[in-house]
Order: structure tokens, then C-alpha cells, then sequence
């Protein structure tokens, strides 16, 4: 069992196992999905870093006046890196990951709303 300790190594691992999936069926929703959660673990550390990046350069033009006219910095430009990359890491687009993520957050939500009325007694 190979164990993985950055997130280039499960990028990298990610990778490797969709061109390895080139005999098989595509993988599934929930397939990708997992596979997403694995990177996405990884990935957060370093979002969490250029949240705090992006916050500073708030604070800095929102005391200066107007705020500068310089470039903002890449963090600000690309704020859906962590889904870019694990889009990438998993061969389908960004948009196509983000779509996945909402359906299983409404399915999830869903489910927790028909459990909560379940147990009630009206």
C-alpha cells in the first residue's frame, strides 16, 4: 500500500490512476467524489494559507483609500485554486467537480432534512 504525505503526491497518485483506468468503465459520481475528498484534505492547508493572503490585501486597500491600482496578487485572481487542482488531478473539468460537490451537498442535505422528520412527532 502506497502511502501518500503531499498533496503532489496524491495528485500525482490521482493521476496515475486515471491513465491506469483506461481498461475499465469510467469512473462513477461517487468515485470522483471520493477521490476529490482524498486531494481536497491535502489541498486545504494551502487554501487556508492564500485565504489569509487575500485577507491582508483587503485590509490593506481598505485602509489606503480607494485601494491600489497595482495587479491583485495571484491568490485573489484564482479563487478556485483547490478546485482547479483537484479537478485537474481527477481529468474533468472544474465546473464538472463543482456541479458533483453541489448534487452530493443537496443529496446529503436532503437526507439529514427526511431523517430529522422522521423522528418527528407532530
Amino acid at each position: 500500500m502506497h502511502v501518500c504525505h503531499t498533496i503532489a503526491d496524491v495528485v500525482d497518485r490521482a493521476k496515475a490512476e486515471r491513465s491506469e483506468n483506461t481498461l475499465r468503465k469510467d469512473f462513477t459520481p461517487s468515485e470522483l467524489l471520493a477521490a476529490g475528498r482524498r486531494i481536497a484534505e491535502l489541498e486545504r492547508p494551502k487554501a487556508k494559507q492564500r485565504q489569509r493572503e487575500g485577507g491582508d490585501h483587503g485590509r490593506q486597500a481598505r485602509y489606503s483609500g480607494l485601494g491600489s491600482m497595482e495587479p491583485k496578487p495571484e491568490s485573489e485572481r484564482d479563487a478556485h485554486k483547490a478546485d482547479t487542482a483537484i479537478s485537474e488531478a481527477l481529468g474533468i473539468s472544474r465546473g464538472h467537480y463543482q456541479r458533483l460537490k453541489r448534487i452530493d451537498n443537496a443529496t446529503r442535505s436532503e437526507a439529514g432534512y427526511r431523517d430529522g422528520l422522521n423522528g418527528w412527532s407532530g
